[in-house]
């Protein structure tokens, strides 16, 4: 998915990858490691992998490298998500 988000600043580029995974089937680094290469190739604000499972250690530490530059939301974070867009449109 691409996410073009304009803003006063200057428009933002978010690539998601969605992953419909099993609950035990978690998420692991490879895929967050190629969408962040995505991401760098073009020049992307971030990249955001979502699951419907959750992220495997070494994904979570991978992210913790690239900072601002990669995002993951698992399950738990996917359901939160949705509910505050909900709120925000709604209010």
């Amino acid at each position: 998915i691409l996410l073009a988000s304009p803003t006063d600043v200057g428009d933002f580029l978010y690539l998601v990858e969605c992953k419909r995974f099993a609950q035990h089937n978690h998420v692991g680094v490879e895929i967050v490691r190629q969408l962040y290469g995505v991401v760098e190739a073009q020049r992307a604000t971030a990249g955001i992998v979502v699951t419907t499972s959750s992220f495997s250690k070494p994904a979570q530490e991978f992210r913790g490298t690239v900072g601002t530059r990669m995002a993951l939301r698992d399950y738990e974070n996917l359901k939160l998500w949705i509910r505050e867009a909900r709120n925000n449109r709604a209010g």
